[in-house]
């Protein structure tokens, strides 16, 4: 999975990363329930990092996600800041994950 983040929402990222912390920005998707996708909950938040992770640097941090939720994702997702609400997007070309999160 390839993830593009904005400059916009990477300036915004190294800003709201909490301070002398292992903290890595976490990127996932999990369903409740049968595991037949019906429903897929997904996250963008600071958590910490597990074994299984896969790592992709930015700069000023890190951003993680669990390769089974790479299932859940287009295989090029973006990620952008919206200044005027102070939230992130995460996005792909056919459809919108998230909208109006705030780290």
């Amino acid at each position: 999975m390839q993830v593009l983040i904005s400059k916009e929402a990477e300036q915004a990222i190294q800003r709201k990363k909490p301070q002398e912390s292992p903290a890595v920005l976490r990127l996932s998707a999990t369903d409740e329930g049968c595991g037949c996708g019906a429903t897929i909950l997904y996250e963008f938040n600071w958590d910490h990092p597990r074994p299984e992770d896969v790592h992709i640097a930015f700069d000023g941090f890190t951003l993680v996600y669990d390769p089974d939720s790479e299932a859940y994702f287009d295989p090029r997702v973006k990620i952008d800041y919206d200044s005027t609400r102070d939230s992130f997007t995460v996005q792909s070309d056919g459809q919108i994950y998230l909208m109006h999160i705030r780290l």
